[in-house]
């Protein structure tokens, strides 16, 4: 339990816990370090509250079993690796999200779906890369995907829809490949 007059979780404050199974930040609790949750093993559930502007680097990072969260109205970014190595079925980004940092879903086996809301303007290398179970990915208007050649659906075998609004100016899908409109590259065929 977190206490009201708590405002700030520290980098590492609860890392390797391994009898942790749940988690609440309260709306109280405005930031969190780096990995205050990392190698939690037991750790299947986690509430963000509306108190929380960014999830850091490496939050949540390879809490094996974590498989349920929700992330409060608040949060502006989430971080690099901030939900690797995790059991996430499924996750819901804030419309207040601008930015995601590389890897922050990576190696989540069994997320099957992912969003990234209108708000979200940037999309960090290898954000979803070896994501197994992925069947869908859903991409807004003013998202720009960084190094899509190489790493933004690394290891997804199972990806069978990009779907990118047709207000989107920097990247568009056809016959199944992603392709960036400034580079001229060619990304993750599906």
């Amino acid at each position: 339990t977190i206490g009201a007059k708590v405002t700030e979780i520290e980098n590492y404050a609860f890392d390797n816990c391994q009898a942790l199974e749940s988690i609440t930040i309260p709306d109280n609790v405005r930031g969190l370090g780096a990995r205050p949750f990392g190698s939690c093993y037991n750790l299947q559930t986690a509430v963000i509250g509306n108190g929380v502007l960014e999830i850091k680097n490496n939050t949540f990072w390879d809490c094996t079993n974590l498989t349920d969260v929700t992330i409060g109205n608040s949060v502006m970014g989430i971080g690099e690796s901030a939900f690797a190595n995790c059991k996430l079925t499924s996750i819901t980004i804030p419309e207040k999200v601008t930015w995601i940092g590389y890897h922050a879903f990576a190696d989540c086996t069994k997320l099957q779906n992912i969003s990234f809301p209108d708000s979200v303007e940037t999309i960090g290398t290898g954000v979803i890369d070896g994501c197994i179970e992925l069947t869908s990915v859903r991409i807004g208007k003013n998202a720009t995907i960084f190094d899509i050649e190489d790493d933004f659906a690394f290891e997804c075998p199972n990806l069978q829809n990009i779907n990118i609004s047709s207000k989107n100016e920097k990247h568009v899908v056809v016959d199944g490949v992603l392709y960036d409109l400034k580079t001229k590259t060619l990304g993750s065929i599906f």
